[in-house]
């Protein structure tokens, strides 16, 4: 037995030692696990012990393709001499802006795609199938009624069934576990960018009004439950009409956002069906937003009706600190970023210590590119 043993490790050390040598190589110089260990980027990622997430790092191949805005970084702080993970927003050459809570890169406005916004959005509220509605949600006008354990409204002619959010968007602070911290007398100032996620089934005629507020802007998209034209109305003037809605009849998921000035319709997992930009309005007061829903009946004797079986809202991530927040506030003049350094921030603004104290990090700091958490099991999942 033992000489067996022998010669298969004879046989096989070489083979044994590359792929160990592999491994070591692939571990040191190539991808890296990082634990996060603070709220900075919560929810994105979750600081929490002992359910704090642990990620994988690119610490090689990334620097063979450019790094793009967005992508979550590691990096080493000269300062602390200490790793931080932050979001890169800020590339080499670039003057750098914070503007009513956007980005703004060399004078204009960032906007991100359908796709950023979704990786990048923080919860604000949300009701699923069976559940009770709270004091977020209120229900008005007529039409309303239960079945089947869904928010069910039946539309009658010209008069609207209204789902509104009732409580105030701000800009909160998050503890590692993503939960609002509320043991810190800051004001939380209002925010507006907002995600607004709906899963409905519809039946009959009807059109399904979807309105957001944004500051002294209200946008308002029509959408007839049969398909065709739809139309965008600002501050109830009609601003844009259009063919291109499928019919809503069944069951959708149904997409309605105004982050960084631009308004997106999405059906589904099909391309948006608008993609809109628009110029904010300045604002005399702190802007507020707000989010509703509507069923409106029409004249056909086919009534339509629509069970909401999923009602989320969410916020982009708002680029300004609330006054008496622990770091600094956000704002002032452009900020030029040398070339060879970068500019990241943390996702939870408010506990976030990033560039906006330290400054833009010089690329030979950085570490590299996380791209997956792979623990716990539950949060597994690509960055």
């Amino acid at each position: 037995m033992l000489a067996w043993i022998a010669g298969f490790v004879e046989r096989h050390l070489k083979t044994l030692l590359i792929a160990v040598a592999l491994v070591v190589l692939t571990r040191v110089f190539a991808v890296g696990c990082y634990a996060v260990r603070m709220p900075s980027m919560t929810p994105t990622l979750i600081g929490e012990l002992p359910d704090n997430d642990q990620i994988l790092v690119d610490k090689l191949f990334y620097r063979w393709r450019p790094l793009q805005r967005f992508d979550v970084i590691v990096f080493w702080s000269r300062l602390d001499e200490k790793s931080y993970i932050k979001r890169l927003i800020g590339l080499p050459g670039e003057h750098l802006q914070f503007r009513n809570g956007n980005i703004v890169i060399d004078g204009q406005v960032l906007r991100k795609t359908l796709a950023q916004i979704s990786s990048m959005k923080l919860p604000v509220a949300q009701w699923t199938d069976g559940g009770s509605f709270g004091d977020l949600w209120r229900r008005s006008g007529k039409g309303w009624e239960p079945k089947d354990a869904h928010a069910f409204a039946r539309s009658e002619a010209d008069e609207t069934a209204w789902l509104e959010f009732r409580g105030k968007v701000r800009d909160v602070y998050y503890d590692a576990q993503g939960r609002e911290r509320t043991d810190r007398a800051v004001s939380a100032e209002p925010v507006t960018d907002l995600i607004f996620d709906l899963d409905v089934e519809i039946e009959g005629d009807c059109l399904l009004r979807i309105r957001l507020d944004d500051g002294p802007d209200r946008f308002e998209i029509v959408l007839p439950s049969r398909g065709g034209r739809f139309e965008l109305r600002r501050n109830d003037e009609v601003t844009l009409s259009e063919e291109g809605l499928k019919s809503l009849q069944g069951r959708h998921r149904i997409l309605f956002t105004n982050v960084d000035d631009r308004l997106y319709l999405r059906v589904d997992e099909d391309p948006p069906v608008m993609s809109f930009d628009y110029h904010q309005r300045p604002s005399v007061e702190a802007p507020e937003s707000a989010a509703a829903v509507g069923v409106q009946g029409s004249a056909s004797e086919d009534v339509g009706s629509v069970r909401f079986l999923a009602v989320r809202l969410d916020r982009d991530i708002h680029y300004r600190r609330s006054a008496g927040a622990h770091y600094p506030p956000l704002g002032g003049d452009p900020h030029p970023i040398s070339p060879g350094y970068y500019f990241l921030v943390g996702d939870n603004l408010p506990e976030s210590r990033d560039s906006r104290d330290f400054g833009a990090v010089p690329e030979d700091d950085l570490i590299g590119r996380a791209f997956a958490i792979y623990w716990p099991w539950s949060r597994i999942g690509e960055l």
